[in-house]
């Protein structure tokens, strides 16, 4: 329902659906058919391109490691870390 309000309120006439959350079936179905309805288009890869960042973060944490970097156990999410504490080039 937010992607169709989003589109139709941005007068955008395509959605697409990526990342982990793309591999639902469920969820491709639902959006397949609600796109379909509002004369949206859709783009969807395929399932083997759905992945999560999970190996990203993985990699992050083992140069962090390799670098004697660590975070006290009682470390929360934190979306705002300023780039520097990121595993970006610096």
């Amino acid at each position: 329902e937010k992607t169709i309000r989003a589109c139709k309120s941005h007068s955008a006439e395509s959605a697409a659906l990526a990342g982990g959350v793309a591999s639902n079936s469920g969820l491709r179905r639902v959006m397949r058919d609600a796109c379909a309805q509002h004369g949206i288009r859709l783009h969807i890869p395929k399932p083997e391109y759905c992945t999560d960042n999970a190996a990203m973060i993985a990699a992050c944490g083992y140069f962090k490691w390799k670098q004697g970097k660590f975070s006290s156990l009682d470390l929360n999410a934190n979306p705002d870390l300023p780039w520097e504490s990121s595993c970006g080039p610096k």
